[in-house]
């Protein structure tokens, strides 16, 4: 049979982000590393100088680090290369290197197979002293960006002797602790430097970033639950079985299980074993039928993540069951003005984007939940990441939601925009699938947006947005993958021009898929609680890391 002839290209991508295009500045430390990072050669059936580029830029943005490590230009990388001759290989890669004066050179190529792809790549020492990083993987082509920040990872510790969190640093040298001693207690612990540890005795200090504390204080404190084996898809609080405690909500993709924080103690409640899920995106608790039992409200994909497969539990006192199964809306409750709890609804139609359908308010009546007046129009909002209320504190009600690049958006009821953010903020890997279309798509991915919320942090009648800024790796530039490495949770509120961040905490290492306001550890107060995400447990054989962390406003 005959094989079929492979191209071999170098794609030079158009443009790279100016972050993370660092210039080496002529009165550099001596310290400094320089970096050249060569475009992957692509070898492929079809054009993925997108992937090519993203490849690129991701590294860069890795590796770089002010006054320590600078990535060499793109333009003269672009020279360099278009003087090149025959196949890339180290001897070749380390003389273009010495030409741009580069410490180090990183190139490799990607050769992709239907679905299949693999990755060979090497960062070599220009002075040829150290023995290269390489590596070689084999994966499916949506994890190809994962295998390459992987790759970033390694080459940051055994390169450049960094982590990816740094280490705290080490107390002097005394007589070794008992076995069974206690930790010491640390002055300002990073909450994600011991993910093992459920703190006793209430919160730690530190959670806000120095400068941005605002009008909410100085300080806050921080309270770091155990880690879990899977990705946290939902968050919300609520008493959902009547005791007079509330219970902390917490779905994994596939599962809804209920905690209590109580006594200076985290625990598991409940777990919902009558109802199956297949993949859970959103979760909201609110008494809306009127019987004294906060209702769970589970917004589901179905297996095949084309539709919806909603579900709203209830507790009959012995368990939790199913009031509704399979429903095809999304589910969203906001707390109103004078309203209090209103549960809002959004039918996702087959092949209609996350965004096509309108939103409506929903009540109870009889045996189920049917749908009111409209309150925002067609082609607006995605209902999970919507909210409604008073955010410009003008006695008007509004809607803020995010659009489908992740900009943040107020729009009165009629649908009309009266501002938006300019940037991105939220940020979620949860999508829906949509149909193919007819350029040869592996998969056509449709991400849905993550909560935002309008609350009286203060309880003094004016009204605060809370959201948080995931960020991704890419720059949102690639429109079928989503890697999210860092975040921060922020509050805002309107200074008559737009909403300016007011207070956030410091940058924390992973993402936050969702979060709640409200009394999390039952002491009469409400706290921010995040759904914390280390590892999304997406790629086979790799179990999911996440964890509860609380913040105290109080």
């Amino acid at each position: 049979m005959r094989e079929k002839k492979r191209r071999h290209r170098w794609i030079i991508p158009a443009v790279i982000l100016a972050a993370t295009c660092c210039v080496v500045l002529p009165a550099a430390s001596e310290d400094l590393k320089t970096v050249a990072i060569f475009p992957f050669q692509i070898n492929s059936e079809k054009d993925l100088s997108f992937l090519q580029k993203g490849i690129v830029d991701m590294l860069s943005s890795r590796l770089a680090q002010s006054g320590n490590v600078a990535v060499i230009s793109r333009q003269k990388t672009e020279q360099a290369l278009a003087d090149a001759d025959g196949p890339m290989e180290m001897g070749l890669a380390r003389s273009i290197g010495r030409k741009l004066g580069a410490d180090y050179v990183l190139f490799g190529s990607l050769t992709v197979f239907g679905n299949s792809a693999s990755i060979d790549a090497k960062m070599l020492d220009v002075g040829g002293d150290a023995e290269p990083v390489a590596v070689f993987t084999q994966s499916e082509l949506g994890q190809v960006i994962t295998e390459i920040n992987q790759f970033a990872i390694e080459i940051n510790e055994k390169v450049f002797g960094r982590g990816p969190v740094a280490a705290t640093p080490a107390a002097p040298a005394g007589p070794p602790a008992p076995a069974d001693a206690p930790p010491a207690k640390e002055p300002t612990p990073e909450i994600y430097a011991h993910p093992e540890k459920l703190i006793p005795g209430g919160f730690s200090a530190d959670a806000a970033a120095p400068g941005d504390s605002g009008r909410f204080g100085g300080t806050q404190r921080f309270w770091k639950s155990r880690n879990f084996n899977h990705a946290i898809n939902g968050l919300a609080l609520g008493d959902v079985d009547g005791d007079g405690k509330i219970e902390t909500v917490i779905a994994s993709p596939n599962r809804v299980l209920v905690y209590r924080y109580d006594e200076k103690r985290f625990f598991e409640v409940a777990t919902v074993d009558r109802v199956k899920f297949e993949n859970i995106v959103g979760l909201d608790v609110a008494d809306i039928n009127g019987n004294g039992i906060p209702e769970i409200f589970v917004s589901a994909l179905n297996a095949q993540r084309s539709g919806l497969a909603s579900k709203v539990l209830e507790y009959d006192g012995s368990g939790f069951r199913a009031l509704v199964k399979d429903a095809a809306h999304y589910f969203r409750v906001c707390e109103l003005p004078g309203r209090g709890s209103v549960l809002f609804g959004q039918r996702q139609r087959q092949s209609d984007t996350p965004f096509s359908s309108a939103v409506y308010e929903m009540t109870w009546e009889g045996n189920g939940y049917v749908t009111q007046n409209r309150v925002l129009p067609t082609r607006k909002a995605n209902l999970l990441g919507f909210t409604m209320g008073d955010p410009m504190n003008s006695g008007q009600e509004t809607v803020l939601a995010f659009d489908p690049s992740d900009n943040l958006r107020l729009l009165e009821l009629s649908g009309s925009e009266l501002w938006t953010s300019g940037s991105r903020f939220g940020g979620s890997t949860l999508f829906l699938n949509m149909p193919k279309n007819d350029r040869g798509q592996i998969q056509n991915k449709k991400y849905l947006p993550m909560r935002v919320q309008i609350v009286d942090i203060e309880g003094d009648g004016e009204y605060e947005v809370v959201s948080v800024n995931n960020k991704e790796v890419a720059g949102g530039r690639l429109s079928q993958f989503r890697l999210y490495t860092r975040t921060e949770m922020l509050i805002m509120s309107w200074d008559g021009v737009g909403l300016a961040p007011v207070w956030k905490t410091r940058r924390l290492s992973g993402m936050i898929r969702d979060f709640a306001v409200g009394d999390f550890d039952n002491d009469g107060k409400n706290e921010l609680i995040g759904a914390l995400i280390s590892k999304e447990g997406t790629t086979v054989g790799v179990k999911g890391k996440s964890a509860v962390i609380a913040i105290d406003f109080n």
